[in-house]
This record gives structure tokens, C-alpha cells and sequence, in this order.
């Protein structure tokens, strides 16, 4: 490969005609390239996919058709990979360039790059050289190398699991066409058919998607450090300040299954750091009722049914730690104690049992939602964090902390069935599709 490869560690770019007009004897070659246009030779791409199996297939892929193919044999696993775009795909017009690999009784999984094609093409005589040069085809590309933000997907027969580079917040529109992610200071929208983002929002701070409304027009997010909700009209794809906390920050928010109202954390600033959970009308962003809860809220989900918003609070002095349970319909606030760092959430609505981690600690804590009592608890892995259960309620997936491993339990026996070992250093959240069971996880890159 030569300097006109455009490269990033698994997908390179090569453009022979570049290379060929490169001190070209033709004069009229020599001129088309000073204007930036080089004999129409195709493409040369190459992959450097690692732990690919022998017998391995995989595909280039161009505006979602299968253009090349190859099939990996003994001696090339761990090598690059070289395959061919022919010159009749490069047309004018923007073009979107991808791979994806097929193992051997797995799940195809799509390279971790792709690369955008600008693309122009046009006849020797269109440059101003003589007319009889009519006949040859000259064309100029810029390429451009973007990254997947979806992982390698495993499937281990028990679940699928779909990885996304995500700081966190992972939140699906309601007919399952988008997903929408946190990643650093923006909020970006995957399109989940495409694999691709759509569209991004910037915001000051570190956001968290928190819910949609029930027509997936808008999605409502916080930040820790941001004293206001944030609402994104997904429509007319414009992200703007909702409700004003003043001297809070906004911690976590939940949307009613109505997307009438919001449910919104807060923390406030300096001492005493006493939490609230803000309950705000979404059409107008205007404040409905304020409920006082413990100390440093952390995490919130409201409860399947409607009826309770459960806040995780770490304050551990004055006896204030622990999960509240926030009655919609009378105000009440029950704290029930737990260990100290709650912090992952997951209900089993068909047996109304509510399932915390403790992130400091080594457990989970079951609570019956009907009363808001501990119905027990079970040792897992050191520093569990986010959690998520199967849709039948049979395995419950917990997050080990700053590393890229899940531990599946069963739920019944309350014992650890398998781990998946993702490949990635850092998982922040992790959900399950409602509509397939599917398992989504969120890892982290730390950017140098």
C-alpha cells in the first residue's frame, strides 16, 4: 500500500488511478490530475479485521448491496484482507462503503469504520482537453473514513447482544426505528435499520437520555451538571432548554407512559445536597409538584404501572441511603433501606419485584414492589452496576464496573448461569428491546 491509502486501523482506501497518473508520460493525464482527476481504476480496499476465523465471509458492501465477497482461508487469519470495488460503482454522487463479516455459526457483525465516497466523474472532454480524448472516463474521489457506533453483536443462544459506543442513556423510540444514545457532550440518534447516525445534538455538559413521547417526536434528556431538562423535537431536529431547576442539577429523568408528565431528580448544589424529584408537565415545561427525597440522587426509573417513581439516593449520613418510592397518585415517600450505592434498576412487572445493585458492595437487592419490602438478596460479582432482565424475566444481566464483562443470572435459583465477556474495557448502561429481547449495552472509549 502507498501514500494515497486513506486508512484507520481496520479499513484502508486505495486509489490506483491516483498512483497511475503519478509522473505519467500522457500529458493529458498529467493535466486531469493537476485538476484533481485520475483515471477511473476502481478501488482497492483492505481489512484488517482481527480474530476472524478460517472460512470466514467477508462482504463489501456498497449503498447497502454486496459488491465483492471473499472468503477467508488459513493462512490469512490475523492479515489484511484485500478485495476490489470495480470501476463501474464509482458514479457521481456520494456513496457510503462498508464491510461486514460472516463467522461460522454466528451472527454477521459489521466493521467498526466505513467510508463515505464523494465522487465525481466526468469526461476528458468536460475538463477542457481535446474532443477524440472523449471515450476516457476520469473521475475524482475524496474518501472519508467514519466510525460505526454499533460493536460486534454476540449471540451466545440464550440472547442476542448488540453493542453501541455510548457515555450512557440508552433510549429506543417507540416503534423500534431509532435508537437514541448519549456519547460524550451529544445525544445521537441511530438509525437502527441503516446502523447508521442520523443525527446529533450537542449539549453543554455530559446528557442522558431519558424517555420519548408516546409518538417518538420528542426525547427528553438531563445532565448532571445542567440545572434544566433538555427536549429534542426530533422532527424538525432542533434540541432546546426545558424546565429551569435553578439551583439544582438535573440527575435522571423518566417519561409517563402518557408523555404528559415528566419525572425529573435533582440534586441541589453545595451542603446539605438534598435531592427532589421534580414532576413537570412536558408540553408546557412548566413545574407540577416538587417531592422531597434523601440525599444525592443518582439513578430513577418509574415502576411499569404507573403508580411509583423509584429514586436511588448514596447519601450515607443521617441514615438517608437507601431507594425511595415515590407514590404518584398520594405523594408518599417510603424509603426502603438498602445496602449502601444503590444505583441499577430493574423491574419484573409480571412478579412486581424490583431488582437493585450496589455498586460499592457485592449484591442485588429484591424488592417486592406491592408492599416496597426487601424480599431478599444475592451475592454477585465485585461493584455490580446497571441492570436489565430478559423479557420473560428468566435472566438478569448485571454490569460489572469499569470493565467489559455481564453476569447472567437466573432468577429463580438467584444463581450466575455464564458471563459474556464483550471485548470492550468499559460498560455504562445496558436495556432489552421490548419487541424482540434483544440485549443492548452501552461501552465507553476513553478518548487520550
Amino acid at each position: 500500500m502507498n501514500a494515497h491509502n486513506i486508512q484507520s486501523p481496520t479499513l484502508a482506501v486505495e486509489i490506483p488511478g491516483r498512483s497511475r497518473s503519478e509522473g505519467a508520460a500522457d500529458q493529458t493525464l498529467a493535466m486531469a490530475a493537476q485538476l484533481g482527476f485520475f483515471p477511473n481504476d476502481g478501488l482497492k480496499v483492505h481489512i484488517n479485521e482481527k480474530q476472524i476465523e478460517a472460512g470466514s465471509q467477508i462482504e463489501l458492501i456498497l449503498n447497502d448491496n454486496v459488491v465483492a465477497t471473499h472468503t477467508v482461508e488459513a493462512g490469512q487469519v490475523n492479515s489484511p484482507i484485500g478485495l476490489s470495488l470495480s470501476a463501474d460503482h464509482l458514479v457521481t454522487g456520494i456513496h457510503k462503503l462498508k464491510y461486514q463479516v460472516k463467522q461460522i455459526d454466528q451472527l454477521p457483525f459489521q466493521g467498526s469504520e466505513f467510508a463515505v465516497l464523494f465522487v465525481k466523474a466526468k469526461p476528458l472532454s468536460h475538463l477542457g482537453f481535446t474532443a477524440d480524448s472523449n471515450s476516457s472516463l476520469l473521475v475524482n474521489i475524496e474518501v472519508q473514513l467514519q466510525s460505526q457506533p454499533l460493536g460486534k453483536a454476540i449471540s451466545t443462544g440464550s440472547e442476542v447482544l448488540h453493542q453501541v459506543e455510548s457515555s450512557g442513556g440508552l433510549v429506543f423510540s417507540p416503534d423500534y426505528r431509532h435508537l437514541h444514545f448519549s456519547l460524550n457532550r451529544e445525544i445521537l440518534t441511530l438509525d437502527m435499520e441503516q446502523q447508521t447516525v442520523i443525527t446529533k445534538y450537542q449539549v453543554w455538559g455530559y446528557p442522558v437520555a431519558g424517555g420519548t413521547s408516546p409518538d417518538g417526536r420528542y426525547v427528553y434528556a438531563s445532565a448532571p451538571s445542567n440545572t434544566h431538562t433538555w427536549v429534542i423535537d426530533t422532527l424538525a431536529q432542533t434540541i432546546t432548554k426545558g424546565y429551569e431547576l435553578g439551583s439544582e442539577d438535573a440527575s435522571n429523568i423518566a417519561v409517563s407512559a402518557d408523555g404528559r408528565l415528566l419525572y425529573v431528580a435533582s440534586n441541589e448544589y453545595g451542603t446539605p445536597n438534598n435531592s427532589f424529584l421534580n414532576i413537570i408537565d412536558s408540553a408546557t415545561q412548566s413545574l407540577v409538584k416538587k417531592i422531597e427525597i434523601g440525599r444525592v440522587a443518582v439513578s430513577l426509573a418509574l415502576s411499569p404501572d404507573n403508580s411509583h417513581v423509584y429514586v436511588c439516593c448514596f447519601e450515607a449520613q443521617e441514615g438517608r441511603a437507601g431507594v425511595y418510592a415515590i407514590a404518584l397518585q398520594t405523594d408518599r415517600v417510603t424509603r426502603i433501606p438498602v445496602e449502601l450505592y444503590p444505583l441499577g434498576l430493574a423491574f419484573d412487572p409480571a412478579k412486581r419485584l424490583l431488582y437493585v445493585s450496589h455498586t460499592l458492595g457485592n449484591t442485588i437487592t429484591v424488592i417486592d414492589t406491592t408492599n416496597n419490602a426487601i424480599r431478599g438478596s444475592f451475592t454477585v460479582s465485585q461493584s455490580p452496576t446497571h441492570l436489565t432482565l430478559s423479557n420473560d424475566g428468566k435472566w438478569l444481566y448485571v454490569l460489572r464496573n469499569a470493565t467489559g464483562l455481564i453476569d447472567v443470572f437466573d432468577t429463580q435459583h438467584q444463581t450466575l448461569t455464564r458471563t459474556i465477556d464483550t471485548g470492550k474495557q468499559s460498560l455504562r448502561d445496558i436495556t432489552t428491546r421490548k419487541d424482540n429481547g434483544d440485549i443492548w449495552a452501552a461501552y465507553y472509549v476513553q478518548k487520550e
